[in-house]
């Protein structure tokens, strides 16, 4: 009786454990990102290593989005866009949610309605969105072919789609994939 108490309290203990280190997983600028697995909308399971495994895919852009959040929604048409452009240059572009009021059933709805062209992830418990440290929708973050976080902030300079002068997210991307070392790592966001 005495032993698998002491087992109880050890596995309960790991467990305790697992859990924690689990939480204190961050992804820091210019480190790796590790761990990132999450389903889409459909259930399909995303895997970061698996996508950044392939031939054609030189890096990946998360945008935390929300389909209930005035500064996302305004850029539902150049999440699009984005995603057309991105994916030419060889970055595949996914939006992840991780607000608890975005049901699954409902955010397939929208992204259909949206003619969304790149998967939704959905972030159950805030697990990626905590590691990344993402404040606010849309927030976006780039991955390069190695693994490493090379950017996070805004996608461009303005919600307003007429109003927008710079493409930082975009920029960054070309000079990343131009070689260039010297390039913005992090810009300010706003949603």
């Amino acid at each position: 009786m005495k032993n698998l108490l002491v087992f109880c309290i050890v596995f309960i203990f790991s467990l305790a454990l697992l859990g924690f280190a689990d939480a204190q997983i961050k992804y820091e600028l210019d480190g790796k990102v590790t761990e990132l697995s999450l389903k889409d909308l459909d259930g399909n399971e995303f895997n970061l290593e698996k996508v950044l495994a392939q031939d054609d895919v030189k890096g990946v852009v998360f945008v935390f989005m929300s389909y209930q959040c005035p500064g996302s929604i305004a850029y539902d048409a150049r999440y699009v866009e984005y995603a057309t452009e991105f994916g030419k240059k060889g970055i595949k572009f996914v939006g992840v949610s991780s607000n608890f009021n975005d049901p699954v059933e409902a955010y397939k709805d929208y992204a259909a309605k949206k003619s969304y062209n790149f998967p939704v992830l959905k972030d159950m418990d805030n697990v990626i969105a905590d590691r990344f440290s993402a404040t606010v929708t849309p927030h976006a973050f780039l991955i390069d072919k190695k693994g490493v976080l090379c950017y996070k902030g805004a996608i461009d300079d303005n919600q307003k789609p007429e109003l927008v002068k710079n493409k930082v997210l975009s920029g960054v991307i070309d000079e990343i994939l131009s070689g260039k070392k010297n390039f913005i790592r992090v810009t300010r966001e706003f949603g």
